[in-house]
């Protein structure tokens, strides 16, 4: 892993050319640093390379298809599957995610209880279900299951971290790769720099120093952060074999 945050501050008042205390102070650096380090986690979500990813167990029971998902760092689905890690012929099995308006589109005509036993599946679970719905209400994380769960099992959920854990991390961890950190300290000094002084503003001389050495910054910084953003973008691998780019698909019931 990278450096920690509190490391990652230091060198943004370095990069800044160790401005005066207050300007920035300790909690505008500590805001801009956590900004930049949740853009990056945000954008490799959307480049194929969604390596901050966790597991969550959803144990269902009988006649109860809708359940909360209360993992503190819960982001996106990325994938469900049938769970017994007990049975020796445990298969794992891909459970198809919905739209949660789509959940019920075309179902086959049974009644609940037919439709349960139906689909009592070969992998060697008693996990039903076909498919699945995720969806957000009042910042609740919820899923749903299709059809009615008509006894015990458990699913394994792959899912992306909320990248907004990063406000609750300590000061000593590290939120990212090592090759990441200089992105995210060029791009937060970049942000510190209409607030950062180096001399007192009070006096003339002070401020139109000041303006001088923010237009300097600005454009050694600019320059730095191109290189370091094309180096980022350049690492973003591209997966092969299937990928799970729908959640829905009409043509399977």
């Amino acid at each position: 892993m990278g450096l920690s945050i509190q490391d990652i501050c230091t060198n943004v008042r370095l990069r800044l050319g160790d401005p005066r205390s207050q300007a920035p102070n300790d909690q505008a650096v500590l805001n801009a640093v956590c900004s930049q380090v949740r853009a990056l986690l945000r954008f490799r979500r959307i480049t194929g390379n969604p390596w901050n990813l966790n597991d969550v167990i959803i144990n269902v029971v009988p006649n109860q298809d809708t359940y909360t998902i209360n993992q503190p760092d819960f982001g996106s689905p990325l994938a469900v599957l049938s769970y017994n890690p007990s049975a020796p012929l445990w298969i794992p099995r891909l459970i198809k995610i919905y739209e949660p308006q789509n959940l019920f589109l075309d179902l086959p005509p049974l009644p609940q209880s037919i439709a349960a036993n139906a689909y009592i599946p070969w992998d060697g679970t008693w996990s039903t279900a076909q498919r699945v719905a995720f969806y957000w209400r009042d910042n609740q994380a919820y899923v749903q299951f299709w059809p009615m769960p008509l006894m015990a099992s458990g699913y394994q959920c792959r899912y992306l971290q909320n990248a907004d854990g990063v406000n609750q991390a300590s000061l000593s961890s590290s939120p990212l790769p090592s090759e990441d950190d200089d992105l995210v300290e060029l791009r937060a000094a970049t942000s510190l720099l209409p607030i950062s002084d180096w001399q007192a503003p009070e006096s003339p001389e002070g401020v139109r120093y000041n303006a001088e050495k923010r237009r300097d910054l600005a454009t050694t910084l600019a320059n730095d952060e191109r290189e370091a953003r094309a180096l980022f973008e350049a690492q973003m691998r591209q997966p092969t074999g299937p990928r799970i780019y729908r959640r829905f698909d009409p043509s399977v019931c």
